[in-house]
């Protein structure tokens, strides 16, 4: 790589010297196996720095360039926490650089930040959650919330869930890692009823769809008094075909939605609907179905709150920290120990079995 940079100082603008670094950066990052959140932050850290240096090459960089992009993302506003993401984004980048002998030290390594504190994590009581299940009406809503407390899952490990991956027999269901590999969760035997009923037949695909809505049919009279009808037909994998145009003879129907009905009827053969689990829900529109239906009860919603409150809930009712810990798919158990701040019930129930007057 170092060979490939000089033959390119030759010809190009430190600019665009810097835009093929980030660019073979973001190569290395999928090549990394980083979860989507990491990739994206790591890689927008690198995109800002970029910018911030300017018509500078980033090989050229020293610690006090990295404290004065850091000064100026504060006086910008952003929290502390933000400061640390953006600082452990530029140390990934600046290791790349190092590994491909660009450069002999790593700036970001020489600054470091003031630590903001452990921060706890917030959850819902049990009667808050009971509120929030009341809110989902429809079976996905409610197959959304009955999955995400019910094992502690992570919204990217909801979203790439799949129907084969269930196994109705062991009580758990294989999904994709934070990080590279897989894990598995463990399922409750009334979990795994409500799965099998959600999902009905299909046995493959994605457990939650893109979200798209069904296409309706809309029907419109000619002046003959025939009906006819305008839709999109899709193939066994889900892509569109043809917008094809429909019509019913004059005198059979008198509505638009008999219509429409009749064209159903007599064109059954027709894939007017892309087969269910062929695409994954989104992320960013999960978090919008959760939010939602928090905001119908007046409770500040995400999934992530869902998987806090069953680890503290876990906790209240005598569940030891390494259970938790597997249930949350922790590698360590320093990490779960911060739900023991949040479990006042076991907290109280140790001090009185502990203290010595008791």
């Amino acid at each position: 790589m170092k060979e490939c940079l000089l033959f390119a100082m030759r010809r190009k603008s430190p600019t665009e010297i810097n835009r093929i670094l980030t660019g073979r950066f973001e190569a290395w990052l999928l090549a990394q196996h980083y979860s989507a959140m990491t990739h994206t932050r790591h890689l927008a850290a690198a995109r800002r720095f970029s910018e911030f240096l300017g018509d500078r090459l980033l090989t050229t960089t020293t610690h006090a360039d990295v404290q004065d992009h850091l000064s100026i993302c504060a006086k910008r506003g952003c929290s502390q926490q933000t400061l640390q993401i953006e600082l452990h984004g530029l140390r990934a980048l600046f290791d790349f650089l190092s590994l491909g002998g660009l450069i002999t030290w790593v700036p970001p390594r020489m600054v470091v930040m003031h630590s903001s504190g452990r921060r706890y994590p917030r959850y819902l009581s049990k009667d808050q959650v009971k509120q929030l299940f009341s809110a989902a009406k429809s079976p996905r809503d409610r197959i959304i919330l009955e999955v995400l407390y019910g094992t502690g899952c992570r919204s990217c490990e909801l979203c790439s869930m799949r129907a084969e991956d269930i196994d109705d027999r062991e009580r758990r269901v294989r999904v994709k890692a934070k990080g590279p590999g897989f894990r598995f969760l463990m399922l409750t035997p009334r979990l795994v009823k409500l799965l099998r009923n959600y999902l009905g037949k299909r046995r493959t695909g994605y457990l939650l769809g893109d979200g798209r809505a069904p296409q309706r049919i809309h029907a419109y009279p000619t002046p003959s008094g025939a009906w006819y009808a305008h839709y999109r037909t899709y193939d066994e994998k889900g892509n569109k075909l043809r917008i094809v145009t429909r019509y019913v003879p004059a005198g059979v129907c008198s509505s638009a939605s008999s219509a429409a009905e009749e064209i159903r009827r007599r064109f059954k053969e027709d894939r007017l609907e892309r087969p269910q689990g062929l695409k994954r829900m989104s992320i960013h529109y999960l978090h919008m179905i959760v939010s939602r239906l928090g905001a119908h009860v007046g409770i500040r919603a995400f999934p992530h709150i869902l998987r806090h409150s069953l680890a503290t809930h876990l906790l209240d009712n005598g569940a030891d920290l390494r259970t938790v810990s597997a249930c949350l798919g922790h590698s360590h158990l320093k990490t779960t120990m911060v739900y023991l701040h949040t479990s006042r019930k076991q907290a109280e129930a140790s001090f009185q079995k502990a203290h010595p007057w008791k």
